[in-house]
Formats: C-alpha cells, sequence, structure tokens
C-alpha cells in the first residue's frame, strides 16, 4: 500500500511540475507587465528598434532576391522576429492601464490572451526552427560545398519553412475551438463588452499545449549547441586542409570566406543561445524539481529566469540586423544602396581610336612581310 500510495505521489508531483512548467508561460504574460514602469519602458524601446531592424531585414532581402537558398531562410527568420515582436508590442499595450481602463468596446485584457500570448509563442517557435534549419544548412553548406545546390535547393528551402510555420501555427490551433468570443455586460462600466469564454477542457489542453511547445523549445536550443559546434569543427578542419592544399594565390580569399561564414553564423546561433538560455533552463528546472513552481521554494529564481527570458528573446530579435550588417558585404552593399543616393559611375567605353592603331600596325606589319 506504501508503494502504490508513493508512485501516485510522485505521479501527482510530475503532473503537477509539467502543469505548472506549461502555465507559467501564460501567467508570465500576466505578470510581466505588473513589472516597475522603467522595466516596462525598456521593452518597449526593444521591441520598436527590432521592428524598425526587422522590416530594414525585410527591404533588403527582397532586394537581394531568392535565388541563394541562405536568402529564404533569413526572410522567414525575419518574419517570425517581426511578428513575435508586434504581438509582444500589443500584449503590452493590453496590460497598459490607460488602455485597457479606456471606454473600450472589448476587454483588453481578454483579447490578448488569444490575440497576442498564442500567437507569440507560435511566432518564438518558428523563430527556434529556422535557426536550427539555417544553421544546419550551414553545416551541409561548408561539409559537401559541390553537392549543396542540389541537396538544398531554393525551392526546398522555401517548401522547408513553409512547412515549419504550417506545423507551428498546428500545434497551437487546439486553444482556439475550446475559447470563443462573446457579448457579455461588464460591471465596471455597465456596457457590453466583447469577452472571452472558456470551455471546461480548455485549461487541460492549454497545459498539454504549453508543455508540447516549451519542449519544441528544448529541442530546438539543442539541435542549435549542437549544429554550431559540428559547424566549427568542419570550418577549422576545412580551412587547415586547404591552406595546405590550395595555392598560394587562392589560400587567402579561401580563408577569408570562410571566416565570413564562420562569424555569420556563430554570431546567430550564439545569440539565439544566449537569448533563450533562461527560458530553456526554466523549463528544465520546473521538470526535474518541484520547488521550482510559482508556489514553491525557488518562486523567485523561476520567475526571474522567466522575466529574463522574455527582455533576452526580445533582445535577440534586435540583434540580427547588426548581425547581417556586419557581417554580410552584399547585404551591407544593398542597405547602403537602399539609403544613401550615391551617383552611378559612367561606364568605361573601349578607346576605339587604340583598336584602330593597332589595327593599321598589324596591316602595315603584313605588307612590310610580303
Amino acid at each position: 500500500m506504501w508503494d502504490t500510495t508513493t508512485g501516485d505521489r510522485r505521479q501527482t508531483e510530475l503532473l503537477e511540475s509539467v502543469t505548472d512548467a506549461a502555465l507559467l508561460n501564460q501567467t508570465s504574460n500576466v505578470l510581466i507587465f505588473t513589472l516597475p514602469e522603467n522595466y516596462s519602458l525598456l521593452l518597449t524601446v526593444f521591441c520598436t528598434l527590432g521592428i524598425v531592424g526587422n522590416v530594414l531585414n525585410l527591404i533588403v532581402f527582397c532586394k537581394l532576391g531568392f535565388r541563394d537558398a541562405i536568402n529564404i531562410s533569413l526572410l522567414a527568420l525575419t518574419v517570425s522576429d517581426i511578428g513575435s515582436l508586434l504581438t509582444l508590442q500589443w500584449m503590452m499595450l493590453c496590460y497598459y492601464p490607460p488602455f485597457f481602463t479606456s471606454d473600450l468596446p472589448f476587454d483588453s485584457r481578454e483579447i490578448e490572451n488569444i490575440t497576442g500570448s498564442w500567437p507569440r509563442i507560435c511566432f518564438i517557435r518558428v523563430t527556434g526552427f529556422v535557426t536550427a534549419y539555417f544553421t544546419i544548412e550551414r553545416c551541409v553548406c561548408i561539409a559537401l560545398p559541390l553537392q549543396v545546390k542540389h541537396i538544398l535547393t531554393p525551392s526546398r528551402t522555401f517548401c522547408v519553412n513553409v512547412f515549419i510555420y504550417l506545423f507551428m501555427i498546428a500545434s497551437v490551433l487546439p486553444i482556439f475551438p475550446v475559447t470563443s468570443f462573446v457579448w457579455r455586460s461588464s460591471p465596471l462600466t455597465n456596457r457590453t463588452i466583447l469577452g472571452l469564454r472558456f470551455e471546461d477542457s480548455r485549461d487541460h489542453v492549454a497545459s498539454l499545449l504549453y508543455a508540447l511547445n516549451s519542449f519544441y523549445g528544448l529541442v530546438t536550443f539543442v539541435i542549435i549547441i549542437l549544429a554550431t559546434s559540428v559547424l566549427v569543427v568542419q570550418l577549422n578542419r576545412m580551412s587547415k586542409w586547404r591552406q595546405k592544399s590550395a595555392p598560394a594565390n587562392q589560400t587567402q580569399s579561401i580563408s577569408t570566406r570562410d571566416r565570413t561564414v564562420t562569424k555569420m553564423v556563430t554570431l546567430v546561433s550564439t545569440a539565439f543561445i544566449v537569448c533563450f538560455s533562461p527560458g530553456t533552463v526554466s523549463f528544465v528546472c520546473t521538470l526535474l524539481s518541484p520547488e521550482f513552481r510559482l508556489d514553491g521554494q525557488y518562486k523567485d529564481v523561476l520567475l526571474g529566469l522567466v522575466f529574463s527570458g522574455e527582455f533576452l528573446e526580445t533582445v535577440y530579435s534586435c540583434t540580427t540586423f547588426i548581425i547581417y550588417l556586419n557581417t554580410s558585404s552584399k547585404f551591407r552593399n544593398a542597405f547602403m544602396a537602399m539609403i544613401v543616393c550615391t551617383p552611378q559611375k559612367p561606364k568605361k567605353f573601349p578607346d576605339v581610336s587604340q583598336r584602330f592603331r593597332r589595327n593599321d600596325t598589324d596591316v602595315d606589319l603584313r605588307s612590310e612581310s610580303d
């Protein structure tokens, strides 16, 4: 009897840990906007900078075209970053006191759950999977430089990114059938406003979806760490081998190209690892220790990890523009051409007189020889 009770207790604790880890993200969405005003202001500033930077990324990538598969992946990453930042801005606006206390025809704090929180989770997970695919793609480019054009074609890369978006959208869709919009009377304003109605199974569905999406975040986090490590090792080996086997006049250009690819991929993946570490650590700790809960001994540590994760995820969306601008010459040239009106250089035409002089000389020489 004691063994059965102990087993049931362990199963109950594990279920509570999973549920608490799953619902922690939703709870943090509410708590994060009750923090000091300076924190909310700082988050708003980074959101605005990130949106501006990613809009510039979007314009530049469209100008560069999509003949290269890497541009398609970077464009998909840019779209997901814009989506996550816009939804976060909307969430902050919904919890802004002058906004939700104004004469609105809807309850912004309820509407935010279905229009801000869940879409943001979807965009965040898309960012993780696209970053993982982008890192693996660069690994293949370095490991198989001759076959990569046949393996990772632009059309295949486009299909992979579309699949990532559809898959992550499907992972949050089950929350919508158990949540619906309803008109109800507000006791504060004595008016009929638009709100949400939750079905009885809504909490159970939300717990499973939060746990599933948190697991997706853990998977992408591990993949990016492994792919980045493999990429750096491959590049170091190939750089040493090429320096020994390549001709002297090609060694410098090959080394420069390898350093450029290494710098770009390493910076993007490292920024992701650093910025998404708090959220991943909080989820893992909540599963491993029952004290990492909202009512546990390490509640403050848990909330600190969640809040810092929210902030760093926003910072990550701001860093991509800086990384592209400093590591990609094509991106930098296209961006500078977009914002700076540089006069076009006149085309250099061949000197026709010189060509005729050479022909005349050839004719004279031929006549003399005859």
